[in-house]
């Protein structure tokens, strides 16, 4: 009987009578059907519709109805009318992901504000049987070949476990009504496609075949949670938080069988999925490194870097000689006339007459040079780097502070010699790195 399924469900998803969940009710057979099952099991729930103005009238009847039933159950209502096209060419993703960013976002919302438990939608195992097709074509791990997820984080969907064919049988049989998608019948859409002429065809050729799909995803969610305890471990032990990046052993790394699994496992959550290239780059010269619209992934010596990619224009700071203290690019503090006998190394203590107001902070370039305390001559920053075995993103994110053209201190590191107060403290202009 398809109640006592959806309670022995709920009780694996930890559901009960105690909670107070939000339903993602869109007036589709699916989710008429989820308020029918979870009124008998006395759960406690407001519903949530979110019109995505995709379909003119038929989109305003759709809310219309979903509210007027909230009505007559008595039921809290909230709806959400989305400019989902606006979003989708903004944002320049599809429709469908600009329907699923928002939907879920204002989910979230409503969780946060009025303290609902979990959020609970009505996808069945067609749809899941649909999204391993998809992530199946589109090329994937093992990962994505598991379908739909019954739970992640606050989402349960507890009609995964019946087919599409068990629950229109059910709604007939139980005399509900439901708002049909007039779109699910075009085939435009990708998922329709797959919908109307593969899914379809393959229960037509085999009767049992969403049973023997379930009992596979079981197997697939075994394996994958082996494999990911194996990944996890490897993690902790060699990949190291450093500041604002990830360092991998190269050396463990290559160790690894089969290292294309590996490979995905780690780095396709950034982006990376050309497993070629990422096999390529361990063994390649330091400073290669491969990009993707969210990370780079950078050979350096014995290690990869792993390091979030920034959006924000680097550009140039100045200081004037009344200022006090920064934050931005970093945190310095500025004192004028101080007497010090020695500085640390994450200072600069400077001869105030020597120094051209306002003094710049930014990134190094091409033909920069300066002339290092306790060296002689000058030297290139370049060439400074690379002796003091600067990696890629230590060079990247290192700030020097100019005086007009000259470079007064690699900032927490070494400063140019001809800046360097003298003996007349009056005269002196200490610069502190706040660390």
């Amino acid at each position: 009987m398809m109640l006592t399924r959806f309670k022995e469900q709920l009780s694996s998803l930890d559901i009960s009578v105690k909670d107070n969940c939000l339903l993602a009710i869109s007036g589709g057979v699916d989710s008429m059907v989820l308020i029918d099952l979870l009124c008998k099991s006395k759960i406690e729930f407001s519903i949530a519709h979110c019109n995505f103005n995709l379909r003119g009238k038929e989109s305003q009847n759709d809310a219309a109805f979903v509210s007027s039933f909230s009505s007559k159950i008595d039921c809290d209502y909230f709806q959400a009318n989305l400019a989902t096209e606006f979003y989708s060419n903004h944002k320049k993703i599809s429709i469908q992901m600009a329907a699923r960013k928002l939907r879920y976002s204002w989910f979230n919302d409503l969780l946060k504000i009025y303290g609902f438990s979990k959020i609970i939608t009505a996808h069945n195992l067609d749809d899941s049987l649909e999204t391993f097709i998809i992530n199946l074509s589109r090329g994937t791990g093992l990962k994505g070949l598991l379908g739909i997820p019954v739970k992640k984080n606050n989402i349960a969907r507890p009609m995964l476990i019946f087919s599409k064919e068990e629950i229109v049988n059910y709604a007939k049989e139980n005399k509900i009504k439901w708002r049909e998608d007039s779109t699910n019948e075009k085939l435009d859409y990708y998922r329709n496609l797959i919908r109307h002429e593969i899914t379809s065809k393959l229960k037509l050729i085999k009767p049992n075949f969403l049973e023997n799909f379930s009992n596979t995803i079981k197997n697939l969610s075994s394996s994958y949670k082996v494999s990911k305890s194996l990944v996890q471990k490897f993690k902790k032990t060699y990949f190291s938080e450093v500041g604002n990046h990830i360092e991998i052993n190269i050396n463990a790394l290559k160790a690894l069988d089969p290292i294309e699994f590996y490979l995905f496992e780690f780095f396709s959550k950034y982006g990376f999925n050309d497993i070629d290239a990422l096999k390529f780059l361990p063994d390649s010269q330091s400073g290669r490194y491969l990009e993707s619209t969210s990370h780079r992934l950078i050979k350096d010596r014995e290690v990869l870097i792993l390091i979030k990619r920034s959006n924000e224009e680097i550009k140039n700071y100045f200081i004037d000689n009344k200022t006090r203290s920064i934050d931005i690019p970093l945190s310095l503090n500025f004192d004028q006339g101080v007497n010090v006998e020695s500085f640390k190394k994450n200072q600069a203590y400077l001869s105030l007459d020597k120094l051209n107001f306002p003094l710049t902070i930014r990134k190094w370039s091409n033909g920069d040079y300066f002339y290092p305390t306790g060296m002689n001559g000058k030297k290139m920053i370049s060439k400074y780097f690379k002796d003091e075995k600067f990696s890629k993103v230590e060079k990247e994110s290192q700030w020097l502070l100019c005086s007009g053209k000259n470079i007064v201190w690699v900032i927490g590191k070494r400063c140019d010699r001809r800046f360097i107060a003298k003996s007349d403290p009056k005269n002196s202009f200490l610069i502190t790195l706040k660390t």
